[in-house]
């Protein structure tokens, strides 16, 4: 590794530092990393500026020094391309759910790790370690019968956090004397849930909470239903007096008195109104902030995400000053879009020409008009279209969903960010199999394995209309479609 540079540059500054180290390493033929060790590798990146633990060298260089045989990497290639993986969906699910299918090779973690990544999934070796010891967990038939019977006692309880800690609550499930990962097994929930649920079951409620509590559910009792939406309890948990709350004790706090709210979007209201709380702005800031938002939201105009982000680009703040804003002017706004715009509007804009390049093939795809019966998904398609055309530049390939959206916000597009998404995830699956920007052959085996690549939420219906739209997408505006 004399000159480091070189090989250094190569590696995409993407990912985590240990899928770093690995890019780095995979350059090098095997013989020439057999040797090294995980201090002497940590060295040469300190030497070089970069900052690495000693876990994360290990990790990499025992997944590089990791061997996996044609045949078990042939079962992982096969599996994703019967499988493929959604961006909107966690990788984590889905590597467990490979892991319990049928005939998956049983490999040690840092082999697992080199054949996922050969197939273009990135999971980190702590995580794959946990997913592996939960694959020793056993539980008996009759273990199972009986936690199956106790969960159809409950079946009335739609929500499954509810559902889990009324199970756990359950004398009849005590006397089981089960561990929690051999509950997790027996149901087959995942890691999220069953923390969440843990979270509940586990929460702890002093005086000071519980009177606060009391207090603050009297006052708001109408406003707190089953369809109380997260930006309304944003605004309802950031009033003055709150005691400091943990989502467990929160969730447990309202499950109790009735009201039963998902959990991810209690979780992140909760986040956004603790943060909210600890801003300091002057009065000159806050009038500052509101003009801005009232100058961008304006009726028919852009939607919410790109007026959060605008909104914090231009007065130079970030989600939580924002929120602190918007929650003492009682406007609402969705914590999830809150979040999203506040990582969109924390990155930068790439390099010029890319922003050029951008703005340039944006108005000419917005100045023609899509054939019928594409029309309805006009956006989602003009995305895909303007990232897979001949010429893109390689960064816009690799840039991150946030990253994007603050691009289309300078473009003056207005994309949302479950699109942008999608459309990056796509991009990304077909660079990682290495295919054409659409089939070069027939074929119904190739057809079902390109249209994989496509998630419904793009509404194709069959494969000729994603191959008609790439072949011959736009029309003039004023032409008719033959």
């Amino acid at each position: 590794m004399s000159d480091f540079t070189t090989w250094w540059d190569n590696v995409p500054q993407v990912g985590s530092k240990q899928s770093q180290m690995e890019q780095l390493l995979f350059q090098f033929e095997r013989h020439e990393v057999g040797d090294l060790m995980a201090y002497q590798l940590r060295e040469v990146l300190l030497l070089n500026g970069i900052i690495a633990n000693i876990t994360a060298a290990s990790d990499a260089l025992a997944t590089v020094k990791a061997t996996v045989s044609a045949e078990d990497q042939l079962w992982f290639d096969t599996y994703i391309q019967k499988n493929p993986v959604r961006r909107k969906r966690p990788v984590t699910g889905w590597v467990r759910t490979m892991l319990n299918a049928q005939g998956c090779p049983r490999l040690r973690q840092p082999a697992l790790r080199r054949a996922l990544l050969k197939i273009g999934v990135d999971v980190i070796s702590t995580t794959l370690n946990i997913l592996l010891r939960a694959l020793k967990v056993e539980i008996t038939e009759q273990q199972q019968t009986q936690v199956n019977l106790l969960w159809k006692k409950l079946s009335a309880e739609d929500c499954v956090i509810s559902r889990l800690v009324m199970l756990m609550n359950m004398t009849e499930y005590q006397q089981l004397e089960l561990h929690d990962n051999q509950l997790q097994k027996a149901l087959a929930v995942n890691d999220h849930i069953m923390k969440s649920a843990l979270s509940v079951f586990n929460a702890t409620i002093n005086d000071k909470q519980q009177r606060w509590f009391d207090k603050w559910f009297a006052a708001n009792r109408r406003k707190l239903t089953h369809h109380t939406t997260s930006g309304a309890l944003v605004i309802l948990l950031s009033q003055t007096g709150r005691p400091p709350l943990e989502q467990g004790q929160l969730w447990r706090l309202l499950w109790t008195a009735g009201v039963t709210l998902g959990f991810a979007s209690l979780s992140l209201a909760l986040t956004i109104a603790n943060e909210s709380m600890m801003v300091s702005l002057t009065d000159e800031q806050k009038k500052h902030i509101k003009e801005t938002w009232d100058r961008y939201s304006q009726p028919g105009g852009m939607s919410p995400e790109k007026i959060m982000g605008l909104t914090m680009i231009e007065c130079k703040i970030n989600a939580a000053q924002l929120s602190f804003v918007l929650s003492h002017a009682a406007i609402e706004v969705c914590p999830t879009s809150m979040h999203r715009s506040g990582l969109a509007a924390k990155t930068h804009l790439p390099a010029r020409e890319v922003v050029n390049w951008a703005t340039d093939n944006w108005k000419q795809l917005a100045d023609q008009r899509i054939v019928a019966p594409f029309a309805d998904k006009d956006k989602k398609f003009r995305v895909l279209k303007m990232l897979s055309q001949t010429g893109c530049p390689q960064a816009l390939k690799e840039i991150t969903t946030p990253a994007l959206m603050h691009l289309m916000w300078e473009i003056g597009a207005d994309v949302s960010f479950t699109t942008l998404s999608i459309a990056l995830d796509i991009i990304a699956r077909q660079s990682a199999a290495s295919t054409s920007a659409r089939p070069t052959a027939a074929g119904s085996q190739q057809d079902d394995a390109w249209l994989s690549t496509i998630p419904d939420e793009f509404g194709y219906q069959a494969m000729h209309e994603w191959d008609d739209l790439l072949d011959n997408p736009l029309l003039p505006s004023g032409t008719e479609s033959l």
